[in-house]
């Protein structure tokens, strides 16, 4: 390339530069809650995706009702939780079901793993992690509120906080049995 086939940019370019380009945004899974609610998860804490039949959930009795049970993930045990259920939301699914299947996000947190069972995973989005807003008394509910990190008001999607979730009380299992 020749000296005179540079390109240069005058200030009137510069000016039609998108700035929202320039700004380093962040993935969030989104997913259905119940048939009318959704939300986010961050997923640098998401390790997998997948869906499972709640016939091959095997229930593990005198747990919490938000606890489905476990699941055999390539010989591993995944804990799988309702999370609609810990969110203050009735049970969505019932472990041994011949009809109905799961969604289940895998996450790991603090190298535990456990997979929240949801109704539908939508897609991945991007958000300015900028532009969210910290969650309010006003906004949500009391039960839900721990469990939220902020929303976007763009989007109206509320993102929920995994290490909260992965820390509820009404999850935790009886001493020796870890996920």
């Amino acid at each position: 390339m020749d000296a005179s086939a540079k390109v240069t940019l005058s200030s009137l370019d510069l000016l039609e530069i998108d700035p929202s380009s320039q700004v380093a945004k962040e993935k969030y899974l989104h997913f259905g809650l119940t048939t009318n609610d959704s939300a986010l998860l961050p997923m640098a804490d998401v390790v997998e995706v997948l869906r499972v039949p709640m016939i091959e959930i095997l229930p593990v009795p005198w747990l919490p009702s938000c606890v489905l049970g476990i699941y055999n993930r390539r010989g591993a045990m995944l804990w799988l939780i309702d999370l609609a259920h810990v969110l203050g939301y009735p049970l969505s699914f019932l472990p041994g079901s011949l009809l109905s299947t799961g969604m289940v996000i895998g996450l790991e947190i603090d190298r535990q793993r456990l997979g929240l069972v949801v109704p539908q995973v939508y897609e991945i989005e991007a958000y300015d992690p900028l532009q969210l807003k910290p969650p309010s008394a006003q906004l949500f509910s009391a039960q839900l509120l721990p469990f939220v990190q902020g929303y976007f008001d763009r989007a109206s999607s509320t993102v929920l906080d995994p290490v909260a979730i992965a820390q509820s009380p009404l999850i935790q299992l009886p001493a020796g049995i870890h996920p």
